[in-house]
């Protein structure tokens, strides 16, 4: 799944980034109901992940996670602002074994940059935001 705009992020909090557009397989994502989850068509393990590319601002830290279930998190980065007002990506991916076709991850952004700062629907640096997934084994 990726999307086609920008995304904004408050100051210092955290926010679960929607999807507009899914590819690829039908059934693990929605772009109507629940677009910031990705779901999972069956058990097994799975590679989970995504690009988060922010806007270009010199100040702050900005972090990404992979949340399962709204609650746990899988992965997370954390990447420095470098300095300068130019673009930056942080990329989580992870590996999990998927136990209920019920489960769901969401893709998390923070960023304490003193005031609203976009993930880029498109980046010239790193490509746009994007979140996907693929199983390995059963």
């Amino acid at each position: 799944a990726f999307t086609s705009v920008n995304l904004n992020t408050a100051n210092a909090t955290w926010t679960a980034l929607a999807w507009d557009t899914s590819e690829g397989s039908t059934g693990f994502h929605s772009t109507a109901a629940n677009s910031t989850q990705f779901s999972f068509p069956s058990t097994g393990v799975w590679v989970i992940g995504a690009n988060v590319p922010w806007s270009a601002n010199g100040t702050g830290v900005r972090r990404s996670r992979l949340v399962l279930n709204g609650s746990t998190t899988i992965f997370g980065s954390h990447l420095v602002a470098p300095g300068a007002a130019v673009e930056c990506a942080n990329m989580v991916v992870a590996q999990r074994r998927i136990t209920s076709t019920a489960d769901f991850v969401t893709v998390e952004a923070i960023q304490n940059s003193g005031s609203t700062l976009s993930v880029l629907a498109d980046s010239t640096t790193s490509g746009g935001a994007s979140f996907w997934a693929f199983r390995v084994s059963a």
